[in-house]
């Protein structure tokens, strides 16, 4: 009995334990769902936004891009010199269109009818073609049909959309786009550029500015939600900003006629202007003689600027690339030449800033100057004879120069060429610019020879923009203000984002020194090289140049003059370079001072500076060369060019001011502008 009832004990142990067991899986079973209920419970109330747009993301759904507007690019006074103008690409819905057959406007059409009919007429594409399409591409919401259509394309489509049929319509698209266009071709295109697929700016303004025109996209989102319906979400696209530039349009086609003109009539390897407010270092114009279609910049045509038609029909595409890049090239910035006389000026400046020659010193010119182991020509081998610093000027003396440069010193060249900015880059907002910096001496590596040449502009290299920009400062007063081509960035609203004012870099010259060398500039073209820059009731200021081109002695010149006007405040300076001349004999500077003289000729009446009469009015123009040689015949254009005076300013009645200097040899006329 004992050994049974222990065994009944034990029974009920175990028993127990199991009860417990069970109880505790009954338990942890129980609890697990209790937490799934919780979540699910939880799920259901609080998160059922979120809920719903992770069931979205599994529906049917389709998106589409919402072009941003690049902004436009304008000339100072607000003309459009680039701008983006809408076109439309034709975008259907496959799906919708398929689907849309269930549903009837009419007892005999359907809404797929009418969208299919509406495609027909509208934009030419026919049935059975976009049957093939909706078959191929049953599941799609988005397909192509039709790019770059204008706004005469779609008019009448979008008219009917707003009719009683043309309500039915189903899975028609617009999709609005923008194309770069430029309203006046070629003007002014090596400092706007241009374009390329995807808002890509090249060269220019266009470039440089790329990130400010441009714009972000937006996004039309379609798709179900958890009710069936269409639901459209929209992220609006941001329109790029605006740019004012500095350019007048007015100017700037003034300047590509007459470089036009002068190609036409006598014509060069290439003859670039630039044209400039000596005050702000604003950008007025800027031309070069390979101008091409801003609308179309990679037009062949353009090669034979460069190419002859044997070499452009033996280049490959990327051959024909690189040709273009010269054409697209602005070579007012980019490329780099001896500057030749007009760097006379500044080395001028610097011996009269630093007291080695003063106003009433003179030098004797002989023909010639022996320097190290050379003999060192003056352009009149047979010597000028005594002159002052402003007669050596006048009369582009070498020998003045050298001797001046001498006294100078190296030290005190190299210095004032780094303070003029030459081997530097100016900071001009434009791609491409040079700096010529590993063609210039240092005060340690120039010697006596090259300490001689490098006086009178040979020797060294520059940029126009560079030689521009200093001498801007020269004849302001000594204010070295940074050259720049925008002057305004507005919004797509119009509002200004931001201004962009004058900038002084630094000093050059003192106000006793600009003033001096504006009157040394005047004699130039009173009685010296630039008498060919004579305007009847204008005084016209400036500096001519014959630069040799290496190797020497190859008759290869590059011709040059810059000057300003009026005399006592210049609000303009016009540059001109000539690059190997189509005549005989290159070394002819007074083209470059005839084209100087044409394009002020209509500036300074443009930009409504005053006239005044000066005496000797009946005194006739006399064109000549820099190096005193009398202009030769070189054909009839080239030479009947030279004699065109027909664009002259009519000259005002009013009398000068005292204030106004009074050149002995400035003439008056009654002959009137021609307007161009």
């Amino acid at each position: 009995m004992a050994v049974k009832s222990n065994k009944h004990k034990k029974r009920r142990r175990v028993n127990r334990r199991m009860l417990a067991h069970l109880l505790f899986v009954v338990v942890i079973v129980f609890g697990f769902f209790g937490v799934v209920i919780f979540k699910l419970v939880q799920y259901q109330i609080r998160d059922t936004e979120a809920y719903k747009k992770s069931s979205l993301t599994r529906q049917d759904y389709s998106s589409q891009t919402l072009y941003y507007r690049r902004g436009d690019i304008l000339d100072r006074k607000g003309s459009y010199l680039a701008t983006s103008k809408k076109i439309y690409n034709l975008v259907i819905e496959p799906k919708n269109i398929k689907d849309s057959a269930r549903f009837y406007a009419t007892k005999e059409k359907t809404y797929k009818d009418i969208t299919l009919d509406a495609l027909d007429k509208y934009f030419d594409e026919g049935n059975s073609k976009i049957e093939t399409i909706l078959t191929e591409n049953a599941n799609s919401f988005y397909y192509v049909l039709q790019t770059k259509l204008t706004y005469e394309d779609v008019e009448d489509y979008l008219e009917y959309v707003k009719t009683d049929e043309g309500k039915y319509v189903r899975g028609i698209n617009l999709e609005e786009n923008y194309e770069r266009n430029y309203p006046n071709g070629s003007a002014g295109c090596h400092l706007i550029g241009y374009t390329s697929a995807g808002n890509v700016g090249n060269w220019g303004i266009e470039q440089e500015y790329s990130d400010t025109l441009n714009g972000a996209d937006g996004r039309k989102y379609r798709y179900m939600d958890e009710n069936g319906a269409i639901v459209t979400e929209v992220k609006n696209a941001e329109d790029g900003n605006t740019v004012v530039s500095t350019m007048d349009l007015n100017i700037q086609n003034i300047v590509d006629k007459q470089v036009k003109t002068f190609m036409s009539n006598v014509g060069a390897k290439n003859v670039s202007v630039l044209v400039m407010d000596p005050q702000n270092g604003e950008v007025l114009a800027m031309s070069n003689s390979k101008s091409y279609d801003l609308n179309d910049p990679y037009n062949e045509e353009y090669l034979k600027y460069v190419s002859s038609d044997a070499e452009i029909e033996a280049a490959d595409d990327e051959g024909k690339l690189r040709t273009l890049n010269e054409v697209w090239r602005n070579r007012v910035i980019s490329d780099t030449y001896e500057p030749g006389s007009t760097f006379k000026p500044f080395t001028m400046c610097a011996a009269l800033d630093e007291g080695v020659t003063y106003d009433g010193d003179t030098f004797v010119c002989g023909g010639k100057l022996h320097v190290g182991d050379h003999d060192i020509k003056c352009h009149n081998v047979n010597g000028d004879g005594p002159l002052s610093p402003k007669m050596a000027i006048a009369k582009s003396c070498n020998v003045a120069m050298m001797l001046i440069n001498e006294k100078l010193g190296a030290k005190r060249f190299t210095k004032y060429q780094g303070i003029y900015g030459f081997g530097q880059y100016t900071g001009i907002d434009l791609p491409g610019e040079a700096s010529a910096a590993g063609l210039i001496y240092t005060a340690d590596d120039i010697g006596p020879t090259d300490l001689a040449v490098n006086s009178f502009g040979q020797g060294f290299n520059c940029t126009m923009i560079q030689l521009g920009t200093g001498f801007c400062s020269l004849i302001n007063g000594g204010n070295y203000y940074q050259p720049h081509v925008v002057k305004e960035i507005r919004n797509s609203e119009g509002g200004t984002v931001e201004t962009i004012e004058k900038k002084l870099m630094k000093k050059t010259v003192s106000k006793t020194t600009s003033k001096l060398i504006r009157s040394y500039l005047k004699e130039v073209v009173d009685s010296g090289t630039g008498t060919g820059c004579q305007i009847p009731g204008y005084v016209i200021s400036g500096k001519t140049g014959t630069a040799e081109k290496l190797p020497r002695n190859q008759g290869r010149y590059l011709l040059s003059f810059i000057g300003f006007a009026p005399y006592d405040h210049p609000e303009v300076v016009v540059y001109v370079t000539i690059d190997e001349i189509n005549l005989p004999s290159q070394e002819q500077t007074s083209y470059a001072v005839h084209l100087a003289r044409k394009i002020f000729a209509q500036v300074l009446p443009y930009l409504g500076i005053e006239q005044v009469k000066v005496k000797d009015d009946d005194k006739e123009i006399v064109n000549v060369n820099e190096n005193g040689t009398a202009i030769t015949d070189n054909g009839d254009k080239a030479s009947e060019y030279l004699k065109e005076t027909d664009d002259v300013a009519e000259v005002t009645t009013e009398e000068a001011s005292t204030e106004v200097p009074q050149g002995e040899n400035a003439v008056t006329t009654t002959e009137a502008v021609v307007q161009q």
